[in-house]
């Protein structure tokens, strides 16, 4: 018998179609296989498509799938989440997710929604010389997240050297497991720091608005600049827009998000 399960568009990071980054989202009743996860992202095949299971004990389970793999953690595809499940009328002002990553509460902000994540923590490093093999020259310091896997930040002197970098994509897989992500400090008056990411691992060369890189930015500028909170910039072809505030082991994501668009998701079966 045929299936189908309600899915949703979502422009996030954003306040205007076509701009931020789009996620897909897909409410379940029940759970599904991994490989039948996969394969449903892979057939949308954006960046991210999430997979919200029903309401238990309070909570939600959220799961985040690319084109190729499954994710730990997804900012842009948790705000769509968000947005959907408010939007339809399933939460009221707030939602809390079991993940990967643990419990994420999601709270309607005014127009947007605020995110509650685990904050990351970056180290200082000499600027890897693959790093200019891949991205290009003209660094001035280096951070990374973790030991393996994890984020590799450069940053650069002006925004405008963020926005000229000319990645060679096909070779990132030759030299690392880590996303990179391109930053400068801002000082426009709009915005306290740039940023670019590339993850071509995950399948995505270039991913437009990027939530779990710019937790790892919060950290990254808090120590640079010393404050706690900031306003940045994404400036991907579609560009996004985004608050982020460092408290404690915790870090506050915030933006805003457009639904695109509703429909179902027809399978002969699920296995």
């Amino acid at each position: 018998m045929a299936q189908s399960l309600p899915l949703y568009f979502v422009d996030a990071f954003t306040d205007r179609i076509f701009r931020g980054n789009p996620a897909a989202v897909t409410l379940v009743d029940s759970p599904l296989s991994d490989s039948t996860m996969q394969q449903i992202a892979a057939e949308i095949n954006l960046s991210e498509t999430a997979f919200v299971g029903p309401s238990e004990k309070g909570s939600r389970s959220l799961r985040w799938f690319t084109p190729t793999v499954e994710v730990e953690l997804c900012g842009h595809a948790t705000l769509a989440s968000s947005a959907v499940l408010f939007a339809v009328g399933l939460e009221t002002d707030t939602v809390k997710f079991q993940t990967r990553s643990g419990e994420l509460t999601c709270h309607q902000k005014g127009a947007g929604v605020a995110m509650d994540f685990p904050a990351a923590e970056t180290r200082e490093l000499d600027i890897p010389e693959f790093a200019r093999q891949l991205v290009g020259d003209g660094a001035i310091a280096a951070a990374r997240t973790g030991v393996s896997h994890g984020w590799l930040v450069l940053e650069y002197p002006t925004p405008e050297l963020v926005a000229d970098l000319r990645p060679e994509f096909a070779a990132f897989h030759h030299h690392t497991s880590d996303g990179i992500i391109a930053t400068a400090a801002c000082h426009d008056g709009n915005h306290d720091y740039h940023c670019r990411v590339f993850v071509p691992q995950y399948g995505i060369d270039e991913d437009p608005v990027t939530g779990s890189a710019n937790v790892v930015l919060a950290d990254y500028w808090q120590k640079r600049l010393g404050k706690d909170a900031f306003k940045g910039w994404q400036a991907s072809t579609r560009g996004g827009e985004l608050i982020v505030r460092r408290d404690g082991d915790r870090c506050w994501l915030e933006g805003q998000a457009v639904m695109t668009f509703q429909g179902k998701l027809c399978l002969d079966t699920i296995p």
